[in-house]
């Protein structure tokens, strides 16, 4: 809710009163033609749907998910982390998304869901430092809104 202390673009945006939207496709920061295309497509028929170019090529989701709310998971440590699910997956309010170790093998933290939701993404790399994201779990919307 601090400006001065939001992270990233659309958060900085939404504290500052503008519309904002965080866009994930693919996984892992991928720039294979597919994934590039994807996130392409996508930013395409936003600025068509917005009326910022009338001309561009528009592509619809058949089966949108809507998200009401959502949190990235920190390490509270310096650690090796060792992720219990993958991106995609629904998960239950407080199940283990995964574990943080010291770089002897004792556990230092279980990192667990806030809240029932899908993870949007989640790390894969090993080494960690204290306040790193360690996944992205995003509550599905009760009713899906209206365009």
């Amino acid at each position: 809710q601090d400006p001065a202390r939001s992270a990233y673009t659309s958060n900085t945006a939404i504290t500052r009163g503008k519309p904002a939207i965080t866009a994930e496709s693919g996984g892992m920061g991928l720039t294979d033609e597919a994934s590039v295309a994807a996130q392409e497509a996508g930013a395409l028929s936003l600025v068509r749907h917005l009326g910022i170019l009338a001309d561009a090529p528009s592509v619809r989701v058949e089966r949108p998910v809507w998200f009401d709310r959502s949190e990235v998971l920190r390490a509270a440590a310096d650690g090796v982390w060792y992720p219990a699910v993958e991106k995609m997956q629904s998960v239950a309010e407080g199940t283990v998304i995964g574990r943080l170790h010291d770089p002897f093998g004792a556990l230092i933290a279980e990192v667990r869901a806030p809240f029932a939701g899908e993870m949007l993404y989640v790390v894969a790399t090993p080494p960690v430092s204290k306040g790193e994201p360690l996944g992205f779990v995003g509550h599905v919307a009760d009713a899906e809104p209206r365009p």
